[in-house]
């Protein structure tokens, strides 16, 4: 594993879809960048995420995603 060269933080901006398969992969990300102290902004394309969606970014305690 890398080590950081500088410690100001990381952020990521995310492109997704709000459907199926890359909603689910997008999370994946989500919680794999944040173990790393990564937060990620979630720009989402074609529908927007339904209440369920928004309810799980909630549940899973991504809190670094916008």
């Amino acid at each position: 594993m890398h080590s950081r060269i500088n410690s100001s933080p990381m952020h990521v901006l995310m492109t997704v879809d709000a459907i199926g398969g890359v909603w689910t992969y997008a999370l994946q990300l989500c919680r794999q960048f944040s173990k790393y102290g990564i937060s990620v902004t979630l720009a989402c394309l074609g529908p927007s995420p339904t209440a369920q969606q928004r309810a799980e970014l909630r549940q899973r305690k991504l809190d670094n995603v916008e």
